[in-house]
């Protein structure tokens, strides 16, 4: 009949690469932004560079790790996903949170 794009084998591993591409490009080019100086306090160094660096790594990195070590296995996928929309989720919150003020 019509061909089901959500029903191929191809197309969970889809979903998971888009966010995964999401999740490096944003997070990526904001902890590089982050992670310049200069800082007023140890407070704000520990806020901008290492908690943005803290998102790259684990809401990024570590699951870009995980689907080259598992992708044939798609019972990781939904994990995976679940696991990338919620960091991007809090990022999301976090960069709200670094804006502006003093």
């Amino acid at each position: 009949m019509g061909s089901d794009k959500a029903s191929t084998p191809g197309a969970p591993l889809g979903c998971v690469l888009i966010l995964v591409v999401v999740n490096l490009l944003s997070m990526g080019a904001i902890a590089t932004s982050f992670s310049q100086g200069p800082y007023s306090s140890l407070q704000q160094e520990i806020w901008y560079r290492y908690v943005a660096l803290g998102f790259f790594i684990l809401g990024a990195v570590l699951p870009t790790v995980t689907l080259l070590l598992f992708r044939r296995r798609q019972e990781w996928f939904g994990t995976l996903v679940i696991w990338m929309l919620s960091a991007l989720l809090f990022f999301g919150i976090y960069l709200f949170n670094s804006g502006g003020g003093i």
